[in-house]
């Protein structure tokens, strides 16, 4: 569509600047989009109404190609015609329950919705109502898993002895508080729970179990991002629960690094307790069930002095905090019974058999040899390991795939790169119009380069701030924004090849220190994260970076399509190779970069960029001395 735009623009227009316009008028119309997606269309459309808009709006585009009035007004009646049979035939919303049904094969949804945060699923079978956010089953009503919520709820109070005040970070209605305001002595429950619209759906089909845990005068709600609440409160806690298992995005991940972990150490009373759990058996641990829990526990253990591992059929309970811990049967079952709690599951025959130490120990001899690294914010192999069970569980033939991307190292994708441009040199030398070759090859590393800084600059906002599903469009338009400053800026320019090949190589040094710049953000994000001062400039820097990373990449397709054109003087052809070797670079970086954050890090994926974008300049200079522009 590009190319062919391109071509079209050239029989309106003989210049060199038209593909550089029709980069700058593709990119308007992105960033409109971006716009309006999250803000206008996403919470008043679904799908398939979305859908029939961009149909509709690119028919009444292709009016623009009759020139003959009657076919226009044809044109234009059956546009409105297809606007009236669609709204009262009511197709957009059947395709969209149809879709709905497909993908959630088995079982029975009965209200689907997107708030600017994330995807609320509801189903109901078999009078029960499981409520998924994201994908994942969070809630389930009005009869909850009552043995996981019994010994989550209950094996944590009567660990600690003498609980006041208590934090749960997501998931705590549907059976958590219930069994927490079984105990007279705790004062207050605070639940923070980022996504309002989860309470009011649970509204629309509510329970006594969940009205009661939401009218409670002990509990109190926060609709804030989790980690955002507990950096902000004074308040100090007994226990504290982190009721997300399971790391299916770097929104989640931050809930279970060192660093908040570290947080959430001086949030607690001195004899406070942190609990959370992941995915675990009794039977059988698998490699990547290992890994994955060998991650966790070591990343527990940088921060907390003793960590308690509880494995269990399903789920293992972790338990930690700097007070020594102890879960003896007899302890748990005695102030059960002075406490007067009333449970269906916790008899004294069942407590003695699953508090047994065997279990414990039969988990440490199964990964006595596993050795794994602590998830850090900036280092999320925490991620890695949870998709990689992931597919054992959904995908067994890309988990095979996905595994071998584990023992990849930074070295070894930092001389992937050198044998890159060692290849280019070689070309320089044998082959006769080698500006030919380098141009798209400068616009390919700048697609690879500028999307691995762009997808940082989200991965950070999603860090610090956790909710992305609507900043995404905001970060991605900004940075869509930057393209068309940068690509106005240069398509207007008109000098000479050299000139532009020299402009060029100057856009190349910027995304070298734009790579460096990133870099000392981070470095200094990692050192000094708690002050006020650097919290209060994260997100401004980033909103700032964005729009700088697209400038750079918007000014050099201009000037590259320039160059290009006095070598080949084919439009066609020359917007054809450049935005191929755009979108390729693109393409790769955003596949890459799911695998190679969690295994290198964030720091070192702009450490790649450098290094890149160095031997880019290395061959302009070279270029230069040569005199072969």
């Amino acid at each position: 569509m590009f190319t062919l735009c391109c071509k079209l623009y050239e029989n309106i227009k003989k210049d060199e600047q038209i593909i550089g316009e029709v980069y700058v008028y593709e990119t308007l119309g992105t960033v409109l989009g971006a716009l309006l997606f999250p803000f206008v269309l996403l919470p008043k459309f679904n799908s398939f109404e979305i859908s029939f808009i961009v149909i509709l709006l690119n028919l009444l585009i292709l009016l623009i190609f009759y020139h003959e009035k009657k076919l226009v007004l044809i044109s234009f009646i059956c546009c409105i015609l297809l606007v009236l049979i669609l709204h009262f035939t009511r197709v957009p919303d059947k395709l969209h329950t149809f879709s709905i049904k497909n993908q959630w094969k088995g079982l029975n949804i009965i209200d689907y919705t997107n708030s600017i945060y994330g995807n609320i699923v509801i189903s109901y079978d078999n009078n029960q109502y499981t409520l998924f956010y994201n994908g994942i089953p969070i809630l389930v009503y009005p009869e909850p898993d009552i043995l996981f919520n019994e010994e989550i709820i209950h094996l944590s109070t009567l660990l600690h002895g003498k609980v006041e005040n208590v934090l749960l970070i997501s998931g705590g209605i549907g059976g958590k508080i219930y069994e927490l305001l079984k105990y007279e002595d705790i004062k207050t429950i605070d639940y923070v729970e980022l996504d309002p619209k989860i309470f009011y759906q649970i509204k629309k089909f509510s329970a006594d179990i969940v009205d009661k845990e939401l009218n409670s005068y002990k509990v109190k709600i926060y609709n804030l991002d989790g980690r955002l609440f507990v950096k902000k409160t004074n308040k100090k806690y007994d226990l504290i629960f982190i009721n997300i298992p399971e790391i299916t995005s770097l929104n989640v991940n931050r809930l279970h690094t060192v660093e908040f972990y570290k947080i959430l150490k001086n949030k607690l009373k001195p004899d406070g307790i942190v609990i959370c759990w992941f995915p675990g058996s009794l039977t059988y641990l698998s490699e990547e069930l290992k890994k994955l829990n060998c991650c966790m526990r070591d990343t527990l253990r940088k921060v907390f002095t003793n960590v308690k591992i509880l494995p269990g059929d399903s789920t293992n309970i972790f338990f930690s905090s700097n007070k020594e811990l102890f879960l003896l049967p007899e302890v748990i079952y005695n102030r059960l019974k002075e406490k007067n709690v009333n449970v269906k599951t916790l008899t004294k025959p069942y407590l003695n058999y699953r508090l047994d130490t065997r279990w414990y120990e039969w988990f440490e001899n199964n990964v006595i040899h596993i050795k794994t690294k602590s998830n850090l914010d900036f280092y999320p192999i925490g991620l890695f390991y949870n998709i990689n069970y992931w597919n054992t569980k959904f995908f067994s033939e890309g988990q095979k795939f996905f595994k071998n991307f584990e023992n990849i190292k930074f070295l070894h994708l930092a001389i992937t790169i050198f044998i890159l441009f060692i290849l280019m040199l070689i070309l320089k030398k044998f082959v006769k119009n080698f500006t030919k070759i380098f141009i798209p090859y400068t616009i390919f590393t700048t697609g690879v380069s500028v999307m691995w800084l762009n997808l940082i600059l989200i991965f950070l906002f999603q860090i610090f701030y956790g909710y992305v599903y609507h900043y995404v469009s905001i970060l991605t338009g900004l940075f869509m924004a930057g393209l068309v400053i940068g690509g106005v800026f240069t398509t207007n320019l008109k000098t000479t090849v050299k000139n532009y090949f020299y402009l060029l190589k100057n856009f190349e040094i910027y995304t070298v220190l734009g790579s460096t710049v990133i870099i000392l953000f981070v470095l200094v994000l990692q050192r000094f994260t708690n002050l006020q001062f650097i919290s209060g400039i994260t997100l401004p820097t980033i909103f700032v970076l964005c729009l700088l990373t697209g400038f750079i990449a918007g000014s050099e397709f201009p000037l590259a399509s320039k160059i290009y054109l006095s070598f080949s003087k084919d439009t066609s052809e020359t917007a054809g190779a450049l935005y191929t070797a755009d979108l390729l670079g693109g393409w790769l970086a955003g596949i890459s970069s799911v695998i190679f954050v969690p295994i290198i890090g964030i720091v070192n994926i702009c450490l790649l960029v450098f290094i890149l974008k160095i031997f880019s300049v290395t061959i302009f200079q070279l270029l230069e001395f040569e005199n072969k522009i």
